[in-house]
Parts: C-alpha cells; sequence; structure tokens
C-alpha cells in the first residue's frame, strides 16, 4: 500500500512539473488546434512585413484600422486590443483564408507604428496597401473637415 501512495505522489509531481515547464508550449499547441495561433504572423514581423508610422495615438488608430477593414468587408479573424493586433483574411474575395497579422506598436504619445505582415508576400503588399492608404484618406479628410471648419470660426 505505501509503495501505490508514493507511486501515486511521484506520478503527480511529474505531470505537475511538466505542466507549469511546458505551459506556454502547451497553449501554444492548443491554439494551434483550434486555429487561432498568431506564432507564425509574429515570426514573420521580424523579417516579411511592410510598415509606416501615423500622427495618431494608439487606440484612435486602432479602432480607425477595425473599421476600416469592416468598410472594405475584409474579414476579422482575431483581434485584441490588449495585446494590440488584428489577424484578418479575405483579402481578395470571400474564399480566401491567407492571414495578415497587422500589428500595433506606439512610438510616442500621439505616433503610432502600424506594422502589417503575412507569410504571403501577395496578400502582404495588398494588405499594406488598403491600410495604409485607407488611413492615409481619413487623415486626409480629417484634415480638410477641420479647415473648413477653422474658416467658419
Amino acid at each position: 500500500m505505501k509503495v501505490n501512495t508514493s507511486f501515486k505522489l511521484i506520478y503527480g509531481l511529474v505531470l505537475l512539473t511538466s505542466f507549469f515547464a511546458g505551459c506556454a508550449r502547451l497553449t501554444e499547441s492548443v491554439k494551434v488546434f483550434m486555429g487561432t495561433s498568431t506564432q507564425a504572423l509574429e515570426e514573420a514581423k521580424k523579417t516579411q512585413y511592410q510598415s509606416q508610422i501615423f500622427k495618431k495615438d494608439f487606440p484612435t488608430l486602432y479602432q480607425q484600422v477595425l473599421d476600416l477593414l469592416k468598410q472594405r468587408h475584409i474579414h476579422i479573424f482575431l483581434h485584441s486590443q490588449k495585446q494590440r493586433r488584428i489577424v484578418a483574411m479575405k483579402f481578395q474575395g470571400t474564399g480566401d483564408t491567407t492571414e495578415v497579422g497587422i500589428f500595433f506598436d506606439s512610438i510616442s504619445r500621439y505616433e503610432t507604428k502600424i506594422i502589417v505582415t503575412s507569410l504571403s508576400p501577395t496578400h502582404l503588399t495588398l494588405a499594406a496597401k488598403i491600410i495604409f492608404e485607407g488611413i492615409e484618406k481619413q487623415i486626409e479628410t480629417q484634415k480638410s473637415e477641420s479647415e473648413v471648419k477653422n474658416k467658419g470660426d
């Protein structure tokens, strides 16, 4: 009876130790299985990306990108303002499931860098063009509206 109890204790400790030692790997494995892992996009962000800095604070710019994607009927697969990322797909049509990662880095209080990445160079180029030109157009529109309003005062 004593051996059985000791075996259970040792087995339990080994399981507990391996769980905590490999918790990050286990979590990532579950994300891969569920289709919600962004690890490949995070890695691509280091070498295969396009970026641009905008004179906007992060929360405003994040919301503008979300709104732009919705207006263009681009599927938002994952998004987390806390993690400063959006994963979108269907940039080229309804059947397209190539993921595009959109990451945000605050440069200063009123400057934010958008980093667009994808494992597909074609999607990377298309997505960056849609996002960067769309945000620039919004900024120009806001500037024009502000100038018109100031002239009326």
